[in-house]
């Protein structure tokens, strides 16, 4: 099944587009919609998709700056677009950067969308396809893959923010053979099913790295959602309502007796088992998730050090640094040179 993410500001022209194409006919499936490129991006960063339809002229970020970033972050991605513009440059620059096909917004009654989609989905598979061949078993090109197995087997991915951004950069930046991550996660997944009683989602055919990736964000949320409803009732779906509390509530002062009877566990046996569980105490467990929410704002540029450092819930910049020293082993400064952000001024 191709999977399809539709991107345009007119909300009129999204729902007519997602109505009026025989997806299904093609075997294509719609996996989300947003309203410019910027939207666009973020909801790749978490889902695989293999095709793009999109607006050219858009609020924000227009499609083709989109297309531009996008095949730079995820060059396995397809591009069909949309556009009222019947100026022949502007399309000939998106036919440039790639993409696929165009759809007149102005002719779409008469477009003949059926062969269409057909041309669409026959040059998606056949990249698809090249791709499953790229990512075959090749000895000596593929990377260890019990370090993605060891980390998933640690169920602090389904709470610990900085944990899980730390093993999605591990999974985009090694080679790993497809059947071996597959495997891995189908074998570290049924253990946490049998062990925790949970019941998690299916994973369905893995292809690439990015379908670990997509699966791996939409169980956290599964798990995490039928924790707070009481599904199953166990010691591990309590410990995992009490993470998701101190993720909610980590800029202020976080009181773990709060959060224990929140949780319907005694203190004492919160901390204990918390940290047998997930391998950090609570307290560690609220400074990974201020300091992984201060990368996002280091990575955004828009801030200082200094504002950051209060805007996570520390009361000076020196002491924030020590913290994220002693998490990341780099000082923020470093990070935010690493990650080629614009030095802010100091306060």
């Amino acid at each position: 099944m191709i999977r399809v993410l539709i991107i345009d500001d007119d909300r009129l022209s999204l729902s007519g587009i997602k109505t009026m194409l025989p997806w299904e006919k093609h075997q294509m499936q719609i996996v989300g919609e947003a309203y410019n490129g910027k939207e666009g991006l973020r909801f790749l960063e978490k889902h695989t998709v293999d095709l793009v339809m999109l607006d050219l002229a858009m609020p924000i970020m227009d499609g083709l700056t989109f297309i531009q970033k996008c095949k730079e972050l995820h060059p396995m991605v397809q591009y069909v677009v949309m556009t009222f513009h019947e100026d022949s440059s502007y399309i000939q620059e998106a036919l440039r950067l790639g993409v696929i096909d165009y759809i007149s917004k102005l002719k779409l009654e008469e477009e003949d969308l059926d062969s269409l989609l057909s041309r669409v989905s026959e040059v998606v598979h056949r990249h698809i396809s090249a791709a499953e061949n790229e990512s075959a078993p090749k000895e000596g090109k593929t990377d260890n893959i019990q370090d993605v197995a060891q980390r998933v087997s640690n169920p602090l991915w389904i709470c610990d923010d900085l944990y899980l951004w730390e093993t999605v950069r591990m999974l985009k930046g090694k080679n790993y053979a497809v059947q071996g991550l597959e495997t891995a996660l189908r074998e570290t997944i049924l253990r946490l099913e049998i062990t925790n009683h949970f019941h998690v989602l299916n994973i369905g055919r893995i292809r690439s790295a990015e379908d670990v990736i997509q699966y791996l964000y939409t169980c956290r949320q599964h798990i995490t959602e039928k924790a707070q409803q009481g599904d199953p009732n166990t010691t591990e779906a309590r410990l995992i309502v009490a993470a998701e509390l101190m993720r909610k509530n980590y800029q202020g002062t976080c009181l773990i007796q709060e959060i224990a009877d929140a949780s319907g566990l005694s203190r004492s046996y919160l901390s204990s088992c918390f940290s047998r569980y997930f391998g950090i105490t609570p307290n560690e467990f609220i400074r990974r998730k201020r300091i992984f929410e201060s990368m996002k704002l280091i990575m955004e540029g828009t801030h200082s050090l200094t504002d950051i450092a209060m805007m996570v819930g520390y009361d000076n910049y020196q002491y924030y640094k020590k913290m994220f020293l002693e998490v990341r082993k780099e000082s923020p400064k470093e990070f935010r040179r690493i990650y080629g952000v614009p030095s802010e001024p100091e306060k």
